[in-house]
């Protein structure tokens, strides 16, 4: 009977601590800290997934597709964390927002402060008639504010222009 008990116990306590870590399902919107609006939660879809309840930290590898409101990445590697509102990711990184489109090969977002940061060995922004690729690329959405270091190459409507810094106004077009 004790052995039964024990064995009864510790399957209870192997399945509920399966349930605690399983990953996020394909298109599942991932719990995350209570400051993140409802439509700032990520929803996402990997080839695999896995959830650490110790370090509350999803990782997502296979075609990762993170959709946050309006914006999209997509990625081959990502690291979700749930109670510090922030994401990493690495291998061809792409944001679309609306007709901005920005890449890198990694990704460090900040849903709590609305920006994110590119970085790798070329990043860029591209819409219709304007491309801006430097070696590190900043944006904070919220601001409509794309900043832009080393090797800044800015390519707008037949003009260009080469620089070590810049930072572009996305609202009205025109770099500050």
């Amino acid at each position: 009977m004790k052995k039964s008990c024990i064995l009864f116990f510790c399957l209870l306590l192997l399945l509920t601590s399966a349930a605690a870590a399983s990953p996020a399902l394909p298109g599942e919107k991932l719990l995350m800290s209570s400051s993140l609006a409802e439509s700032d939660r990520p929803v996402v879809s990997a080839e695999s997934s896995k959830y650490d309840a110790e370090s509350g930290r999803y990782t997502l590898r296979g075609k990762v597709r993170i959709q946050i409101g309006t914006r999209l990445i997509t990625t081959d590697y990502a690291q979700i964390s749930r109670t510090s509102d922030r994401i990493w990711t690495q291998g061809h990184t792409r944001l679309q927002d609306g007709e901005l489109l920005f890449d890198g090969d990694a990704l460090y977002m900040d849903l709590a402060k609305d920006t994110a940061w590119f970085f790798g060995r070329r990043c860029g922004l591209d819409r219709p008639g304007l491309a801006i690729h430097a070696d590190t690329l900043s944006y904070a959405w919220d601001d409509q504010l794309a900043v832009f270091g080393g090797h800044v190459l800015y390519l707008e409507d037949g003009r260009e222009k080469a620089a070590d810094h810049l930072e572009y106004d996305l609202e009205h077009e025109r770099i500050r």
